[in-house]
C-alpha cells in the first residue's frame, strides 16, 4: 500500500477540517431561520412548523394542508441544528383535536414508516417521502371505516378503496386529492352507482341500479343532475323521464 506524503496527511487533514466546519455552520443555523419559514394556517407547502417542545426545534411537515387553528406541537425524540431529528413521537393538540404520531424524522422531515393515532381513535399507517405521504396508507376510522391507496407528495394519487362497518364499498381513482376518473359505489343493500368524477364532483353520465332491479341514467355537472335522466323497472320499462338544471328538477 502507497504511504500518504506529509504534505499529503496535511491536505487531507485541512479537507476534513473544511468539512466539519460546513456541518458545524449547518448545525449552528438559529432558530429565526426557520420562524422566517413558518407555517401559516391553511397554508400548503414546504414551510416550518414549531415545536411547544423541545424549544427553539422545528420540522417540516410536508405538502398537507395545514388545519384553520394550528395545533400545538411536541416532540420526544432529539433536536439538531434547530431541526427535530431521529425516532420518537410527536404530538399535537387544539381546542377540537388531540393525537400523536410515531416514526422518524431526518432533517425536519418525517421519513419512512408512521403511524398516526388521533384522541377519537383513528389510525393511519403508511410511509413519508419529502413531500409528506408517499406510498401505500391504510387509514382505519373510529367509526368502522377503511381507507386503503396511495399517497403522491402529500395528497391522494391513485386507485383508492374505502369499505364501511356495514360493508358498503367505494373504489376509484383520486388525482391531486379530489376523486377523478370512472368510480363505483356498492351499497350494503345492494345499490351499485357507477360514473366519472371530475376535480372532487360527479361529472358525466352516471347509471344508478338499485337493489329492486330499477335503473336510473343520466348526466351529472359539476356534482349535481344536469340534463335528462331516464328511470326503468326491472324488466327495462320507462319509470319516468326527468330533466334537471344544476340539480333541481325542470318544471314540464
Amino acid at each position: 500500500m502507497k504511504r500518504l506524503k506529509p504534505g499529503g496527511v496535511v491536505a487531507v487533514g485541512i479537507f476534513l477540517l473544511a468539512v466539519a466546519a460546513g456541518a458545524y455552520l449547518y448545525l449552528a443555523r438559529s432558530a429565526a431561520d426557520f420562524a422566517g419559514q413558518a407555517c401559516s394556517a391553511g397554508e400548503v407547502g414546504d414551510c416550518y412548523l414549531e415545536l411547544a417542545s423541545p424549544g427553539d426545534c422545528y420540522f417540516r411537515p410536508g405538502g398537507t394542508r395545514r388545519p384553520a387553528e394550528l395545533a400545538i406541537w411536541t416532540w420526544s425524540g432529539t433536536c439538531v441544528g434547530n431541526l427535530a431529528q431521529g425516532e420518537g413521537t410527536l404530538a399535537w393538540r387544539t381546542p377540537q383535536h388531540s393525537g400523536q404520531a410515531a416514526g422518524t424524522i431526518a432533517e425536519g422531515r418525517p421519513r419512512g414508516q408512521w403511524v398516526l393515532r388521533g384522541a377519537a381513535g383513528d389510525v393511519s399507517e403508511g410511509p413519508y417521502g419529502d413531500g409528506g405521504r408517499h406510498g401505500q396508507w391504510v387509514v382505519r376510522h373510529a367509526g368502522g371505516i377503511v381507507e386503503e391507496g396511495p399517497y403522491r407528495d402529500g395528497s391522494r394519487h391513485g386507485q383508492w378503496r374505502l369499505r364501511s362497518a356495514n360493508g358498503s364499498v367505494e373504489e376509484g381513482p383520486y388525482r391531486d386529492d379530489k376523486r377523478h376518473g370512472q368510480w363505483v359505489l356498492r351499497s350494503a343493500g345492494g345499490d351499485v352507482w357507477e360514473g366519472p368524477y371530475r376535480d372532487g364532483n360527479e361529472h358525466g353520465q352516471w347509471i344508478l341500479r338499485w337493489a329492486n332491479g330499477d335503473v336510473e341514467e343520466g348526466p351529472y355537472r359539476d356534482g349535481r343532475r344536469h340534463g335528462q335522466w331516464i328511470a326503468r323497472d326491472a324488466g327495462g320499462a320507462v319509470l319516468h323521464t326527468t330533466d334537471y338544471r344544476d340539480g333541481a328538477p325542470v318544471a314540464q
